[in-house]
């Protein structure tokens, strides 16, 4: 969903050229079938399996029918939710998490920054020992295997690490 997409049909046989068209069931919704070029293409604006039937006509006004299907896949997105406070000094550990595209997924900072000591990996794990406190904010950017991408905000509060001021 909302990533472009362009294929090309391919017929053979008969006295070209020839004509393309719907024989049946539904595109999904934002494609398009291009008659003379036997072109889909568009940006999908609905997820799920969509069957249809192509329909390929000649210029001797033979035809023929195949039934094909496209899958369409939610949009990617990062799964906000509250990142657990840490305290600095200590260990921290967060995976991150996104849905919809196709993984595998790979992690960046997109904006903002991590607490100096903590790092994000490419597979989306927060993990370090924080040395300062306060409350960070930051873009993160998930992008999946054929290159679409989402970002989300977050933040992380480290709190102060426990420390005894002086001795008597």
């Amino acid at each position: 969903v909302g990533q472009s997409y362009s294929s090309v049909l391919s017929g053979s046989g008969g006295s070209p050229p020839y004509q393309w068209s719907l024989g049946g069931g539904q595109l999904p919704p934002g494609l398009s079938l291009d008659g003379p070029s036997g072109q889909i293409g568009g940006t999908a604006t609905l997820a799920g399996p969509f069957s249809f039937n192509i329909k390929l006509n000649d210029n001797g006004g033979s035809s023929a029918n195949q039934n094909c299907s496209i899958a369409v896949a939610a949009a990617l997105a990062v799964g906000i939710g509250g990142l657990p406070d840490g305290s600095q000094g200590s260990n921290y550990s967060q995976t991150l998490s996104a849905s919809g595209g196709q993984p595998p997924y790979t992690w960046s900072v997109a904006g903002g920054s991590l607490p100096p000591g903590v790092s994000l990996g490419s597979s989306g794990q927060l993990i370090g020992v924080p040395s300062a406190a306060g409350t960070f904010a930051l873009t993160v950017r998930v992008t999946d295997k054929t290159g679409g991408g989402a970002t989300g905000d977050l933040s992380i509060r480290i709190a102060s690490g426990l420390s005894i001021g002086s001795c008597p």
